[in-house]
């Protein structure tokens, strides 16, 4: 890595990928093409083979191909399929003399499911055999095929010995890339890491696709899932130092401050805060067709995400999913990778070793400890086309709208910029509404699922302490408190009261629907109560009295008085006092006659009633509440706002 950064040419940046049996000739046609033997191991050069990723580059007139040499042995796919992250076309690669071989297919099946469209297809080693060999190659290429992205593209014979084929080759690349449909744009980089090494002078260099966003010296970048800050000390694309890196660039970046033994394959670099590690997914998965096995509940398999290998259990409401077949999934990792909605993954069987399925990611974050109840609800709405629909179906599973678009980003798979306008459209839309403190929002659903929920546990909670048909604000906020944070809470409290499926009884709240149901030793209770206190005139016995009187526990006794307060059989005129309705009313009438002549005394209050003084500062102090009666020091008068009140012609 040099100091010394020119521009960026011209020339449009494509990544071929090659794929391919073993011993096909992938190498060696990649060294015909760019003058580069991409076997840089000894031991790839001692035993003849690919064992991991070679790099090379070529130019035409229009386009820079940076070439990314996979190995085809099967038990190198890992390293195949990391290779296979991030490239723009693929080069299948099948021997003349051979033909379509295992590996071949296995490369083909696992480029369908990493979301690769566009590629041709090389018949290698065409100075070996006769042409009529080449011909059945192409009969045989053409039916192996059928039904791929490949069926229609371009089979060109080549020789790499020879040099024979490649001028017709690089005239069917260029056609072709001039064809594909170019990378999404987005302000957020990001990039796996197929690559770490150390140069002496430098540090620590990495090597990737980059997918989304640019780079350049003097950045600073993410390190993930490890969350690292690593300043970009310089960039090289193909061998050349440049000012910047791009979409559908290979580079190589000097990251300062960063040693070579925190940094391994699978990791990745973003824009700091653009995506966040997790170990549960939520994806839409394919069982291949040849695969030997179904997808089965609670297997455990190895997920390839990029160019990261980790292993994942599998979780299937449908308990399998047979070859052929589709369904949703949630994955559940051994250790957190980085992934964002729409990635392309694969499953495959450690033992023995086979390419079992693959799918895309439809959230890549899943909370830790959230259960999932039903996999298609929550699946479905994240396929749909459109971004806005996608987006209102993530903020309907969160509790306020994040101010920050990086998570909706990486999440809904919606370029940043796009964020704000979605929003405004999605208010418009009446989906989300202001119910936070300091003016957040929620999505509507979100709110009215919270709110069912609340009013689910709280008609629990009053039914459990039945004959009792409400309480107070904070019982019942209680038994709501893990459901959401307690602003949230209080937001959907406030709709439910609103919408009138909570009502407020005195101090007290509870469901407006819940009917009380007494039984018989609750309904002899309430009426020997009732009795009592009727019987009583103006001088009921206090609770305690009549906890004693009728021999019913304290408790007991409380749940019919408060079951009378919510139905209005009782007034409770002060703390352990209760009259019935018609008792009240008796004594407002004589209240009203006495104060007719005049402002009066408790103890002239106490005669017109006939009670005893306790009773009589009760009731005084109960109509001075409700407003029949205002106090002057030692006397009472009538309350000019009362409706009984008339003054003086």
């Amino acid at each position: 890595m040099t100091p010394d950064r020119p521009a960026l040419s011209d020339h449009k940046q494509v990544i071929l990928g090659t794929a391919g049996h073993i011993d096909h000739g992938k190498t060696r046609l990649v060294q015909a093409l760019t003058g580069v033997n991409t076997d840089r191991l000894p031991e790839e050069q001692a035993r003849g083979i690919s064992i991991d990723l070679g790099f090379a580059h070529f130019r035409t007139e229009e386009f820079e191909f940076a070439v990314v040499d996979v190995p085809g042995h099967e038990r190198f796919i890992r390293n195949m399929v990391a290779g296979a992250t991030g490239i723009d076309m693929a080069l299948l690669v099948v021997a003349a003399d051979d033909g379509v071989m295992p590996q071949t297919v296995e490369h083909l099946e696992i480029m369908h499911l990493l979301g690769i469209d566009t590629g041709l297809v090389v018949i290698s080693k065409a100075d070996l055999v006769d042409p009529e060999l080449i011909e059945l190659a192409r009969l045989d290429i053409a039916s192996r095929m059928a039904g791929t992205f490949l069926e229609h593209a371009p089979v060109i014979a080549v020789s790499s010995t020879t040099g024979t084929g490649l001028a017709e080759l690089t005239r069917g690349l260029v056609s072709l890339a001039r064809g594909r449909t170019p990378r999404p744009s987005s302000t957020l980089f990001r990039m796996p890491i197929d690559r770490v090494f150390s140069v002496a002078g430098h540090g620590t260099v990495v090597t990737g696709s980059i997918l989304s966003g640019e780079v350049r010296p003097g950045d600073v970048l993410e390190l993930l899932p490890a969350g690292t800050a690593a300043r970009v000390r310089g960039v090289q694309r193909n061998g050349r130092p440049v000012d910047r890196g791009g979409p559908g660039c290979r580079c190589a970046i000097n990251l300062a401050g960063i040693r070579v033994q925190e940094v391994a394959r699978g990791d990745e670099l973003a824009t700091p805060g653009s995506l966040s590690p997790t170990s549960r997914l939520l994806v839409r998965t394919e069982c291949l067709t040849s695969s030997p096995v179904s997808l089965t509940n609670r297997a455990i398999y190895r997920l390839h995400l990029g160019t990261a290998e980790v292993s994942a259990r599998i979780i299937i409401k449908e308990n399998s999913i047979a070859p052929g077949a589709r369904g949703y999934a949630e994955l559940r990792l051994e250790r957190p990778v980085v992934a964002t909605w729409g990635q392309p993954f694969l499953l495959r069987r450690p033992s023995p070793a086979a390419t079992i399925a693959g799918g895309v990611i439809l959230d890549p974050g899943l909370p830790t400890r959230q259960r999932i109840p039903g996999l298609a609800q929550v699946a479905a709405p994240r396929e749909l086309v459109d971004p806005i629909d996608r987006l209102a179906a993530y903020f309907a599973e969160r509790d306020e709208i994040p101010d920050s678009p990086n998570s909706a980003a990486w999440s809904v798979g919606i370029p940043p910029e796009q964020y704000p306008e979605l929003v405004r459209r999605l208010f418009q839309r009446g989906e989300i509404v202001e119910c936070l403190p300091g003016g957040k929002w929620v999505h509507r659903q979100r709110l009215e699922k919270l709110a069912k929920a609340m009013l689910s546990r709280i008609h629990a909670e009053v039914t459990r302490r039945q004959p009792r048909r409400s309480l107070p604000r904070g019982t019942l906020m209680n038994c709501c408190q893990n459901l959401a944070s307690r602003e949230f809470l209080d937001a959907a409290w406030l709709w439910l009261m609103e919408k009138r499926r909570l009502v407020q009884v005195g101090e007290n709240f509870g469901p407006s629907e819940l009917q009380v149901r007494l039984n018989k030793a609750q309904q002899g209770l309430l009426a020997e109560v009732l009795l009592r206190i009727e019987q009583s005139g103006l001088t009921p016995p206090g609770d305690k009295e009549l906890a004693t009187a009728i021999g019913a526990q304290a408790d007991t006794l409380a749940a019919i008085i408060t079951y009378c307060e919510e139905e209005e059989l009782l007034v409770r005129v002060a703390p352990g006092l209760h009259f019935t309705p018609k008792m009240v009313e008796k004594a407002r009438r004589k209240c009203l006659v006495r104060l007719g002549k005049g402002d009066a005394t408790v103890s002239e209050l106490r005669e017109a009633w006939g009670v005893n003084r306790k009773t009589a500062i009760c009731l005084c102090e109960y109509f001075d509440t409700v407003g029949v009666t205002v106090r002057d020091g030692d006397v009472r008068r009538l309350c000019t706002q009362h409706p009984s009140f008339c003054p003086m012609a």
